[in-house]
């Protein structure tokens, strides 16, 4: 019950968003269409297999818990990055990005701005090639700043929501 409340509220807030989502490097809006964002998105969930999730809780009522539950169900590896745990969803848990000591395809945010921040910076340093920031994150000039990269940022939308979208 819970989890298609929250299927819904983030649906609705992705089409009730005025501005398209966005990804630096490749894509480009087109007006009135999601299009080219859709296959870039379904791109990038193809490739990704190791994700990790940043600011991930031990608490199975969280959303970034359920976000990553559905990600490990289909298939991806999630790694946690929490420094206030040791594991949760049966993954070893790392206090950092840096900490991790093998190559990440994708990094998802669930930290409030102000540590995102900091969080996207690491994974842009550390080449990880596709930063999400899940809803409710505004860091201001990210597509910029990730633009000056090989690194993908999406923002503005939810992981769990666009792969049950795309890919299911």
């Amino acid at each position: 019950m819970r989890n298609n409340l929250l299927n819904r509220i983030a649906r609705s807030l992705i089409r009730i968003w005025q501005t398209p989502m966005t990804t630096s490097n490749d894509y480009t809006p087109m007006e009135g269409s999601s299009k080219p964002m859709d296959d870039s998105i379904r791109e990038i969930l193809k490739k990704a297999k190791t994700i990790a999730v940043v600011g991930l809780s031990n608490n199975p009522e969280r959303y970034s818990y359920i976000v990553a539950k559905y990600l490990q169900n289909h298939g991806y590896h999630i790694v946690p990055v929490n420094p206030n745990v040791t594991e949760v969803l049966g993954e070893t848990a790392y206090p950092n990005l840096s900490s991790i000591p093998f190559p990440v395809d994708l990094v998802d945010v669930f930290r409030n701005t102000d540590a995102a921040g900091d969080v996207v910076a690491q994974a842009i340093d550390m080449k990880i090639p596709v930063i999400w920031l899940q809803l409710g994150i505004n860091i201001p000039n990210v597509q910029e700043k990730a633009a000056n990269t090989d690194t993908i940022c999406i923002d503005r939308c939810c992981i769990k929501v666009e792969h049950h979208r795309l890919m299911i």
